[in-house]
């Protein structure tokens, strides 16, 4: 296992042909290295920040998928790409790389629309603890039909749960919002 490299390449037997190691970049030296290998696995995450409104950092940009097609692999539902659903809205700006606990969610956090309505019972009776698939294509839904913030998003309501309740359970999460005010 290799920690802080990325996938760059695949390298190919000869052009449209099998897969026989990769190009990789060493993030800490700033060198490039050639791995040989009898069999590849891309296991290089996702891609959010392909997408407008993401909420992860910045270095996320389906790499993995992109070097499987120009190895000539064929791609497929391109769509499906899944990605965290919730950020921290701070004015008009979005913290993108606060990714808001799902943690939250499940422990009683209401999704609220722009009319400040609960939505989630609706779509699913798990309500806001529905898998991630269905909490973002709720919340996408609410958004597309009019319902959204004037931010065209959706609302997380913990006030509910108490500042003592959060603090204590989401720890890391209070200290990175208070770092940014």
């Amino acid at each position: 296992m290799l920690e802080e490299v990325r996938g760059v390449d695949l390298l190919l037997d000869r052009p449209g042909g099998r897969v026989v190691g990769a190009l990789l970049l060493n993030l800490r030296r700033r060198i490039f290295t050639v791995v040989h290998a009898r069999a590849s696995l891309l296991a290089t995450g996702g891609g959010p920040t392909m997408y407008k409104i993401a909420a992860p950092c910045h270095d996320k940009w389906c790499d993995g998928i992109a070097m499987a097609y120009r190895a000539g692999a064929p791609l497929m539902d391109m769509e499906m790409v899944q990605f965290h659903p919730t950020c921290l809205l701070v004015g008009k700006r979005m913290i993108s790389e606060s990714v808001l606990e799902e943690g939250l969610q499940g422990s009683g956090g209401f999704l609220r629309n722009g009319l400040g309505e609960r939505f989630m019972d609706k779509y699913d009776g798990r309500e806001e603890r529905a898998t991630r698939y269905v909490v973002s294509r709720s919340s996408f839904i609410e958004i597309m039909e009019g319902r959204g913030t004037e931010d065209e998003g959706v609302l997380l309501d913990a006030s509910h749960l108490g500042a003592d309740f959060i603090l204590g359970k989401f720890h890391g999460m209070t200290l990175r919002y208070k770092d940014m005010g």
